[in-house]
């Protein structure tokens, strides 16, 4: 019997990461120096990465033996600018006497 190891990823960040640059949702299987650290990975087969930007949600999937394709499109670090999104909530309440 053959085992697998797929390593799980999920962005948990409340709003989501954004490149401002590209106005699109971002995932670490873009980065350069995440993809530079895979290859020499070499149990690991497969990867899903989660997150979500708004209402959308994504879901990444990299087979080690596609690594190059994702190669061939990724980002430079210093080229990706993530948007600060710190949310902020304002609370009101107001108490009508009977």
């Amino acid at each position: 019997m053959e085992i697998k190891n797929l390593f799980l990823i999920e962005d948990a960040t409340i709003l989501g990461n954004i490149d401002i640059n590209t106005k699109r949702s971002f995932s670490i299987l873009h980065c350069d120096m995440f993809l530079n650290k895979l290859k020499n990975a070499n149990k690991l087969d497969y990867i899903l990465a989660f997150n979500s930007f708004g209402q959308n949600k994504f879901i990444w999937y990299l087979d080690k033996d596609n690594l190059q394709d994702y190669i061939k499109n990724q980002v430079k670090i210093e080229d990706i600018n993530i948007a600060n999104l710190s949310p902020h909530v304002a609370n009101y309440q107001m108490f009508i006497p009977k």
